[in-house]
């Protein structure tokens, strides 16, 4: 059974602020906190990391002792992060803030996260570190073409949605073949994602291209001008190596090869803002494939307006259920 459905009425009561990257979501979600007497959820898959500040354009400490946060600062960047735990984590944090008596914002932009949380994952067998292990070290010696090619004769649907270059979800879906004797594929088509969902309002928001282009750019140049070559050696002092997931994600990677030479201040802010577009990209269609998603305008009036209608709604579903 998955976590949603173990712990979360089917009216939670919650709203998701959701979007691309630089869309400015964290700074509408504070304001509906501070407008609304909400508590934030975060579903961004980096702010769980401590030490990873400006590359995550986490809200500054003055923000978090201020508005209540659940799921920021709360691993090390060499520890594990799933949807699986995000679901436990955010299922039970939503649980709190409700027996409390106080609204909630999930805001984030990790799709699979915000997914997850309403219609459930997925089962399937758990991390296998020694399979892992195994699977890496043939990665290593042999190429993750090599790797693709073995996901290939016993799962070849799964073309559909791993790329032959996306190493952590072929080894994945070779961990799911192994700990099953069923292909990912035919799982992920039998889940389907069709449970009902939680009855929160999802909203998503609709920035112009141009718009986000620009603030991309913006952002970029904020990061490193605020500290991101910084926060990396010192996060390589630290001894989180490069190979670490956290440390390949975006900002942090190119930080990383601007430190090793590989890149100047230029080429970091033009390779910055281009993974960060594309990235941006992915997100949006990710979201356009979501049927209860509700795209809305990057604006404060508009946005305010729709919580607070759905908002009301629910207190007068709740009382009517007193």
């Amino acid at each position: 059974m998955s976590p949603r459905s173990e712990t979360l009425p089917a009216d939670a009561g919650y709203v998701i602020l959701a979007g691309p990257t630089a869309s400015g979501k964290t700074a509408l979600a504070l304001m509906l906190a501070e407008d609304f007497g909400a508590e934030i959820v975060s579903a961004d898959s980096m702010m769980v990391y401590r030490h990873m500040d400006i590359g995550t354009a986490k809200p500054d400490r003055e923000t978090l002792a201020r508005i209540p946060h659940h799921l920021v600062d709360i691993m090390n960047p060499d520890e594990h992060c799933d949807a699986a735990l995000f679901c436990r984590m955010a299922a039970s944090a939503l649980a709190g803030i409700r027996s409390r008596g106080r609204r909630a914002i999930v805001a984030g932009g990790t799709g699979l996260y915000l997914r997850a949380l309403e219609k459930g994952l997925v089962e399937a067998p758990p991390r296998d570190p020694q399979l892992r292990r195994e699977l890496e070290a043939a990665a290593d010696e042999k190429g993750t073409a090599w790797l693709f090619a073995q996901l290939m004769k016993v799962d070849p649907d799964a073309v559909e949605k791993i790329k032959p270059n996306d190493r952590v979800r072929i080894i994945r879906a070779l961990e799911i073949y192994r700990g099953t004797g069923v292909p990912a594929s035919v799982l992920r088509r039998s889940h389907g994602f069709r449970r009902p969902g939680t009855g929160a309002l999802f909203l998503v928001l609709d920035v112009p291209r141009d718009t986000l282009r620009t603030s991309i750019a913006r952002r970029a140049a904020r990061m490193v001008d605020s500290g991101l070559i910084e926060e990396t050696e010192m996060l390589k002092e630290m001894g989180y190596k490069e190979n670490l997931k956290p440390m390949k994600a975006l900002n942090y990677r190119h930080a990383c090869r601007y430190l090793d030479g590989s890149l100047d201040r230029q080429g970091l802010l033009s390779a910055m803002e281009t993974d960060t577009w594309h990235f941006a990209r992915r997100q949006m269609n990710w979201f356009h494939s979501e049927n209860d998603a509700e795209f809305i305008e990057a604006e404060v009036v508009t946005v305010r307006a729709r919580v607070a209608r759905y908002f009301e709604g629910w207190r007068t579903r709740e009382a009517g259920n007193i």
